[in-house]
């Protein structure tokens, strides 16, 4: 987080009543919230506005830094890691896994985290033959299949066992 965005948080707390600022405050935010990232930290800072996190006293570093923690576990939630691709050592497998779920925790599809984390480890991944998962496709793939059984038994019904 840049001196900038640390500013920008602060100002809107700020406005929002939750800090009092002062000058160089900015500073201490942004040195406290090393390594969070500020699209995180405004989206737990509106989400501390909303609830009125701190009823009683003003908000503090610690306090964004919970609620950002909180926001990246719901995004996660419960999801674990696929295997890589291939075979990798287990620190490899450790890295593939931990990019995962950050880039999930960031907001990325399932989809967009597992190609975040092969290039982490230099893997690709192959693309799967199978079904869309577009349902229009899907239907007109069910469709076609059925004419083409139609054809196949000579254009008669015939009638399906259970009916």
């Amino acid at each position: 987080m840049s001196q900038e965005e640390a500013v920008t948080l602060v100002a809107y707390l700020n406005r929002a009543g939750l800090v009092i600022a002062m000058e160089g405050q900015a500073a201490v935010w942004r040195d406290a919230l090393y390594g969070v990232r500020f699209e995180d930290a405004q989206e737990a800072a509106r989400e501390m506005v909303r609830a009125g996190a701190t009823k009683e006293r003003f908000a503090t570093p610690a306090d964004l830094f919970r609620a950002v923690k909180k926001l990246r576990g719901s995004r996660i939630g419960g999801r674990v890691a696929p295997a890589p691709p291939v075979p990798l050592d287990p620190a490899g497998e450790l890295l593939f896994g931990r990019v995962y779920l950050w880039a999930l925790g960031s907001g990325a599809s399932e989809e967009d985290a597992d190609a975040v984390a092969c290039r982490r480890v230099g893997v690709k991944r192959e693309a799967l033959a199978g079904p869309s998962r577009n349902p229009r496709e899907i239907v007109e793939a069910a469709a076609a299949a059925l004419v083409d059984e139609k054809r196949e038994c000579g254009g008669r019904q015939e009638a399906v066992v259970g009916e």
